[in-house]
């Protein structure tokens, strides 16, 4: 049986994320716009982070927990609201392309 909306997986794109020790930031790809991704937590093998999208003009609350093999992540997804809401599986992969990737440095002015 043939649903009549479309299919979660069709907004997603690449997902970046950038590591520093134990800190995570990054952003993912949806429909071709980035957006920042935020509450992000590892530990150990457990990778956590939350997104704000919009998806056909609402906006979206994306909770992703994945456990991290490897070069390769697989964990659910949480959808809070909106076309898509529920638990979904996924998977995610490391880029071959990255390499080297520095931190954003933030400076601040003493005195």
């Amino acid at each position: 049986m043939k649903s009549g909306r479309e299919p979660f997986s069709h907004f997603l794109g690449p997902v970046r994320n950038l590591q520093t020790f134990q800190e995570i930031d990054g952003t993912m790809s949806v429909k071709g716009k980035r957006m920042p991704v935020s509450d992000a937590s590892l530990g150990g093998d457990s990778l956590s982070f939350s997104s704000t999208v919009e998806m056909k003009g609402q906006e979206v609350i994306m909770r992703y927990h994945g456990r991290i093999n490897g070069d390769s992540i697989q964990g659910r997804v949480d959808i809070q609201e909106g076309p898509f809401a529920g638990n979904y599986d996924w998977t995610a992969a490391r880029s071959k392309k990255v390499k080297n990737l520095r931190p954003k440095r933030s400076f601040r002015k003493l005195g």
